[in-house]
C-alpha cells in the first residue's frame, strides 16, 4: 500500500507527464461549432476541436474516480461532461459539450449519456473517437441523424448530465438554477476538472468565466464612468484615510441611466473603490471595484494581467478600463473589475464554496496557532467559509509535510496561480507581500485566487530596478526570505512539485503568455486606452517590459529554473516580512 507521501509524488510525476504534452499541442486557431463524429464501425479517427487551454488531471463533480483510487503512475484517458447549456437564447438550442481529461484517447462508442430523469434511458454516443484537449459539441434534437451525436430530451434549470460507461456511472455534471439563464452556461472551470460554474458559452472551445453586467466588460472601449455624491458625503469619502461606506449614484455611460450605489474604500489599497448596488436581488449583488492608482499604467497592467489569466483558466474577475469622473476633479484612467465577494464565489466557483479575503499580515500564510483572532487581515466573503480550512492549511504548510498538502489545497491549480503570478511578476497576488489574495475552499481544500492584478508586469510589491523586474526568480519568486513565504517554499521545495510547477511555467510560455500572444494583447489594450484620458504614448513601458520579461523568464526555464539567490537580495521588500 503506497505511503501518502508516495501517493502525492506519483500525482505530481502524473501531472507533469500531462502537462509536458499539454504544452506542446498546436494551436490551430479556429474552432469548429458542431463536431460530427459518425466515422463508421470501428473507425477510431479522433473527433471534436483541438484546444491550446485544456487542464489536466483533478476531482470531478460528484462521480468521476472513486475517492482514494490509485490511478498509477500516469493518467489515461477519461471522458467527462465540460459545459451545458440548458436556458438557451430564444434563438438557439441547448447543447452539452464533452472533453476528455487524461494522456489518451477515448473511444466514444463505449459511453452513453442521460440527464437526472429516472425516467429516461441513456442515449448512447456514437462511434468514433476523442482525444485530450479536443471538444465534442452534442445537440439536444428529437430526430438526430444516424451517426450524428445528439440527445433526444432536454435539460432543466436545476438538472445533471451523466456518463455511463459499462453500465456505471463514471462522470456527473449538476447544476442549480442560480448557475444557468440565457446569458449563461454551466461547466468545469478548469475545463475538465473545475467544479460547475456560471460561464460564458463557449461550445467545442475552452470554458470561460461568466462575466455579468451586460457586455461592461467586452473591452472594445474605454468606459466612461461617472460618480456623484452628495457633498457631505464626498467630504467624507474623499478625506485621506476615509472607508465610508458613503451613499452615491454610478452611471455607467451604457445608456441604461444611473442607479444607486454604497461607496467604500479598501483600507489596505485606499485608491481602490467599491461600488454595491442598493436593492440588488441579494447583499452585493452586481457589485464592482474602480482600482484608480496615482500611475495609470498599473491600471493598464491590471487589465491585462486579469484577462491573460482567464484565457488561462485561472478564476479571476473579469475587467476593463474605465475613464472615472469624480466630483471636481479631470477624469482619470482606472481598471473597472468585478467585485470578489460572496456573489462572486456563488456564479463563479459553485454555490459549496466559500471564500476569504487574505491581507497582511496573514497574507504571509504562516502558522499562527488555531485561534481564529490570531490571523489579523483574514475575513471570510461567503457564508460557508470556514475559518478552520485556512488554519489547516497554514499549519499544514508550517509543518512541510508534503502528504498533507493535497489534502487542504487544491496543488495542481495553486502551481498554475504561482507560475502565472512569477512570470508577470506580481508578488502583490499570492502569499507574502499579497493584498490582492483570495482563497475559496471546496470539502476543506483551498485554492488562492486574485483579486486583482495591478502589481503585475513589477508595477508593485518589490521595490525593483527595471533589470530587477526582468530577471526576476522563478525558483524562489518571492520580494521575502522564500522561508517566510510557505506557500512558495514549501511547494517549490518538494522534487516532484517543482518539476509539476516548470511544466506549469512552459505550458503558460508555450500559450496565454507567450511573447506575441502577450504583445498583440498590450496593443490592442492600448490602443483602446488611447481613446481615454491618457497621452499617445501611454502604455509603451508596459509594451517594452512584457515581452521582455517572458523572453528573460525562458532563459531560467532552459536552465531549470536554477537555485538563485532570493529576490531580497536584488530587490528590497516594500513592506515588512514579518
Amino acid at each position: 500500500m503506497p505511503s501518502g507521501a508516495d501517493r502525492a509524488f506519483r500525482l505530481a510525476g502524473a501531472l507533469l507527464i500531462l502537462l509536458a504534452g499539454l504544452a506542446c499541442a498546436p494551436d490551430d486557431g479556429d474552432v469548429s461549432r458542431h463536431a460530427d463524429v459518425g466515422r463508421g464501425p470501428g473507425d477510431m479517427a479522433m473527433a471534436g476541436t483541438p484546444s491550446d487551454a485544456a487542464a489536466p488531471g483533478g476531482e470531478v463533480a460528484e462521480a468521476g474516480l472513486p475517492a482514494g483510487a490509485d490511478v498509477g503512475p500516469g493518467l489515461v484517458g477519461r471522458l467527462v461532461v465540460n459545459e451545458a447549456l440548458p436556458v438557451p437564447p430564444e434563438d438557439a438550442g441547448e447543447w452539452l459539450e464533452l472533453t476528455v481529461v487524461g494522456d489518451g484517447p477515448v473511444a466514444l462508442g463505449d459511453y452513453a449519456i442521460v440527464d437526472d430523469d429516472p425516467e429516461h434511458a441513456p442515449v448512447p454516443l456514437p462511434t468514433g473517437a476523442l482525444a485530450p484537449g479536443m471538444f465534442l459539441r452534442v445537440d439536444v434534437v428529437e430526430d438526430a441523424a444516424a451517426g450524428v451525436a445528439s440527445l433526444p430530451y432536454g435539460l432543466g434549470r436545476e438538472d445533471a448530465l451523466h456518463l455511463i460507461l459499462g453500465g456505471v456511472r463514471v462522470d456527473t455534471l449538476r447544476w442549480s438554477a442560480a448557475l444557468v439563464d440565457r446569458d449563461r452556461s454551466v461547466g468545469r472551470l478548469p475545463d475538465g476538472t473545475g467544479a460547475p460554474v456560471s460561464l460564458t458559452p463557449t461550445p467545442g472551445a475552452p470554458n470561460r468565466g461568466f462575466s455579468p453586467s451586460g457586455g461592461l466588460f467586452d473591452g472594445d472601449r474605454v468606459r466612461t464612468i461617472t460618480l456623484t455624491f452628495a457633498d457631505v458625503d464626498w467630504e467624507t469619502i474623499s478625506a485621506p484615510g476615509a472607508l465610508g461606506p458613503v451613499p452615491g449614484t454610478l452611471d455607467t455611460g451604457d445608456g441604461a441611466g444611473t442607479r444607486a450605489v454604497t461607496v467604500t474604500r479598501d483600507a489596505a489599497a485606499p485608491d481602490e473603490w467599491s461600488l454595491a448596488p442598493v436593492g440588488g436581488a441579494g447583499a452585493g449583488e452586481g457589485a464592482l471595484v474602480l482600482a484608480c492608482p496615482a500611475a495609470p499604467i498599473r491600471a493598464l497592467a491590471d487589465v491585462v494581467a486579469l484577462e491573460t489569466a482567464r484565457d488561462a483558466a485561472l478564476v479571476v474577475p473579469a475587467a476593463t478600463l474605465a475613464a472615472v469622473a469624480f466630483p471636481g476633479t479631470t477624469a482619470r484612467l482606472c481598471a473597472l473589475r468585478e467585485a470578489v465577494d460572496a456573489p462572486f464565489a456563488s456564479r463563479r466557483l459553485g454555490a459549496s464554496t466559500g471564500l476569504f479575503r487574505v491581507r497582511p499580515p496573514a497574507a504571509d500564510l504562516r502558522f499562527r496557532g488555531r485561534a481564529p483572532e490570531a490571523y489579523e487581515g483574514l475575513s471570510a466573503l461567503h457564508a460557508e467559509a470556514d475559518v478552520a480550512d485556512f488554519i489547516d492549511l497554514v499549519r499544514a504548510l508550517g509543518a512541510g509535510d508534503p502528504a498533507a498538502y493535497p489534502v487542504v489545497l487544491d496543488v495542481e491549480e495553486t502551481l498554475r496561480f504561482l507560475a502565472f503570478q512569477a512570470l508577470i511578476v506580481d508578488t502583490a497576488g499570492y502569499g507574502g507581500e499579497a493584498t490582492h489574495l483570495a482563497l475559496s475552499a471546496q470539502a476543506g481544500r483551498l485554492t488562492p485566487l486574485a483579486i486583482g492584478m495591478p502589481g503585475a508586469f513589477g508595477f508593485g510589491g518589490c521595490d525593483c530596478t527595471a533589470d530587477e523586474r526582468l530577471a526576476f526568480p522563478l525558483a524562489s519568486p518571492t520580494c521575502g526570505p522564500p522561508a517566510a513565504r510557505p506557500l512558495v517554499e514549501r511547494l517549490l521545495s518538494v522534487p516532484a512539485l517543482h518539476d509539476a510547477y516548470l511544466a506549469q511555467v512552459r505550458a503558460l510560455l508555450d500559450g496565454p503568455l507567450a511573447t506575441d500572444r502577450l504583445s498583440a494583447r498590450i496593443a490592442a489594450w492600448r490602443a483602446v486606452a488611447a481613446s481615454g484620458p491618457v497621452p499617445a504614448a501611454f502604455g509603451a513601458e508596459l509594451a517594452a517590459f512584457g515581452p521582455a520579461r517572458l523572453d528573460a523568464a525562458r532563459v531560467q526555464v532552459t536552465a531549470g529554473l536554477p537555485a538563485g539567490a532570493p529576490a531580497a537580495a536584488a530587490c528590497a521588500a516594500t513592506a515588512s516580512a514579518d
